[in-house]
C-alpha cells in the first residue's frame, strides 16, 4: 500500500508515505472501476521492440473518466497503449479524486507474425495484468 502527504514524502524501506487521497488500495478497484479497458494487441503494443511492465497511476475525474494518468515503463509504445486504453475506461463518480494504480506486464511469445492473434490476459490480484502477445512482423513490399 502506498500512502501520501500533500507536502512531505518520506521513503523508508520501500514504503512511501503520503495523504489519504493517494492510497492505492485493492478494495478501491471493485468500488471505483466500472469498466476497465485492457491494453491488448493493438499496433502499438505488438510493434514494441521489447516487453516490459507499465505502471499506471490513475486519478478518477468528476465524470467517471481518468482525469490524469501517470505512466512509468520501459517503452514508449507500451506506455502509449496503456494510456489510450485507460482513458477509455470508466470509473465511478463516487471515487472522484481517488488514485488507483494498475500494473500491465507485456510478454511476447512465439515467432513474429503479420496476423493479429488474440492475446492471452492473466489477472494477478490485486491490480496486475499480464498480457501475452505474439510479436508483430513488419510487412515489406
Amino acid at each position: 500500500m502506498r500512502l501520501c502527504h500533500q507536502s512531505i514524502r518520506i521513503v523508508s524501506l520501500g514504503l512511501a508515505l503520503c495523504c489519504k487521497h493517494c492510497v492505492f488500495a485493492a478494495e478501491d478497484l471493485g468500488k471505483c472501476v466500472t469498466a476497465l479497458v485492457l491494453p491488448t494487441a493493438s499496433v502499438l503494443s505488438r510493434n514494441a521492440s521489447t516487453g516490459g511492465t507499465v505502471t499506471a497511476d490513475v486519478t478518477v475525474g468528476s465524470q467517471g473518466q481518468a482525469s490524469s494518468v501517470d505512466l512509468a515503463g520501459p517503452n514508449y509504445n507500451l506506455k502509449a497503449e496503456v494510456d489510450v486504453q485507460i482513458r477509455q475506461s470508466k470509473f465511478s463518480p463516487t471515487c472522484v479524486g481517488k488514485k488507483l494504480r494498475f500494473s500491465f506486464q507485456f510478454q511476447f511469445e512465439g515467432e513474429p507474425t503479420v496476423d493479429r492473434l488474440p492475446p492471452r490476459v492473466i489477472y494477478k490480484s490485486p491490480r496486475s495484468f499480464v498480457i501475452v502477445l505474439r510479436p508483430g512482423k513488419s510487412i515489406v513490399d
